[in-house]
């Protein structure tokens, strides 16, 4: 912490002090952590840097802090200042019981940046987000860039902590952001576009401390480099799914032998990107096929099927096959934002025609024939030939359900 109290209350802060007044300051009195009261010390070794440190576990913010976590609240907190933000370092908000590292002023509105350098459990990372929320504080949480794991370009370790990263701007765009303190640089990380569980591709951005925030937020690649790699992953991710071991207690394999469908069957329509998949755990394959199976598949020719009625199929009877992810910054109806694009698409290719809130069944899905010898030339073809549609979706997406 660079922050503490004195035992009669008075605010002392570490930032941009000489050594002399840090050994003026280690001499003075004791000093108290401003959200737990718990007694701290003032350390000032020569590598690392001046700070004061808990004596016991602080109950606000367990995890402690590190050097990497403490030069990157420093350098964000002048280069907030650096942009005219009134910034407040580890601020303790008693009505929320919570710290952030930084507190300031952000469009009328009170923000708050969590730099977060190690895991922490993401009941926390959510509790945190939607206290901040609730109390009209507008949260941006920034990741240690070096927990982000680069696996080939435009490809990322999409786990569980990384999603909880990932925030909205006003404009309906979602990124992570994430920083590196001793590089001094910042990166966006766009069109998070998931092909597995847990690995996505993203477009990658990158800035120096000398960028102001609003050109974090706003900047965006229009290119999609995703789209010539799509085929080949989704198709490793369906031959690996072929041969994991106890491949007979996998539910979604399982699924398919009960309905004497073979995964090398599914047809094209099946898996293809579309934006914000990210809230829906499952793989693109997996999900979307449950909805093409229930609302196509099994469906007669001019059926006529309510959104609603999708949606609370999906939301009520297969919740234990489509997975949400609960992510903080964005509401729990956010997953039909994929599903809507999803039923677009659909719509766009001829399967559907849509009228209101009705959807009506135009065109009886096929499943490939022969797929052995004919299934990659039937798929090759498929994203060849509505690679615009596809794309399209991504110039077009849009905030459906908004913040609040």
């Amino acid at each position: 912490m660079f922050i503490a109290k004195t035992s009669d209350g008075q605010i002392v802060s570490l930032m941009n002090v000489s050594r002399e007044t840090l050994t003026h300051l280690k001499k003075q009195e004791q000093y108290f952590c401003p959200a737990c009261s718990g007694e701290l010390l003032l350390k000032m070794g020569m590598k690392k840097l001046p700070h004061f440190a808990h004596k016991s576990q602080c109950s606000i913010k367990p995890e402690g802090e590190s050097q990497q976590h403490l030069l990157g609240k420093k350098k964000l907190f002048h280069w907030l200042t650096w942009q005219g933000f009134e910034t407040q370092m580890e601020c303790y908000l008693s009505e929320l019981n919570q710290q952030p590292d930084l507190l300031f002023q952000w469009n009328g509105k009170k923000g708050v940046i969590e730099f977060q350098c190690s895991i922490i459990p993401l009941e926390e990372m959510y509790r945190r987000t939607t206290n901040y929320i609730n109390h009209s504080y507008r949260p941006l949480w920034i990741v240690d860039h070096r927990l982000i794991t680069a696996q080939l370009k435009h490809r990322v370790q999409l786990n569980e902590f990384l999603t909880h990263f990932i925030t909205r701007t006003s404009s309906g765009d979602s990124f992570i952001l994430a920083m590196d303190p001793r590089e001094e640089k910042f990166y966006t990380y766009h069109h998070i576009v998931p092909y597995s569980i847990n690995r996505a591709f993203v477009t990658v951005q990158e800035f120096t401390l000398q960028e102001r925030l609003e050109k974090l937020l706003i900047s965006k690649d229009q290119s999609f480099p995703f789209y010539d790699y799509w085929f080949e992953e989704t198709e490793r991710w369906v031959k690996r799914l072929l041969i994991i071991p106890n491949g007979r207690k996998n539910t979604f394999l399982q699924f398919l032998y009960h309905h004497h469908l073979h995964l090398l069957d599914l047809p094209p329509e099946v898996g293809v990107p579309v934006p914000d998949m990210f809230i829906i755990k499952n793989s693109p394959i997996e999900w979307q096929f449950y909805i093409w199976f229930y609302f196509l598949y099994q469906q007669r020719l001019g059926a006529v099927i309510p959104l609603e009625d999708i949606y609370s199929f999906l939301g009520n009877r297969l919740k234990q096959l489509i997975v949400q992810r609960q992510l903080g910054r964005f509401q729990k109806s956010f997953w039909r934002q994929p599903v809507e694009a999803y039923l677009q698409f659909l719509t766009n290719i001829g399967f559907f025609r849509r009228e209101g809130d009705k959807l009506i069944v135009k065109k009886i899905p096929l499943l490939i024939n022969n797929p052995n010898v004919n299934r990659e030339n039937v798929r090759r073809s498929f994203f060849r030939r509505y690679k615009g549609l596809i794309l399209q979706l991504f110039f077009n997406s849009r905030l459906i359900f908004p913040e609040q």
